[in-house]
């Protein structure tokens, strides 16, 4: 008794997740990417310290 299959489904071979990554993203918008997520990171920490220190008020106020 032989047993054979066929398929006619057409399969994409799997990637990694970095692969994907790569294919769908280029890498100037990657970097550009990650320079917006540091300056956004580095702010928002110092205009939360600022706010816990001085208020609404001190961080508004011009520096002297």
């Amino acid at each position: 008794m032989a047993v054979t299959a066929t398929t006619t489904e057409i399969t994409a071979p799997r990637r990694g997740l970095v692969a994907a990554l790569q294919h769908a993203l280029p890498r100037n918008e990657l970097f550009a990417g990650l320079y917006v997520v540091a300056c956004a990171n580095g702010l928002l920490g110092r205009s939360i310290y600022t706010l816990n220190l001085e208020g609404w008020r001190g961080s508004f106020s011009p520096l002297a």
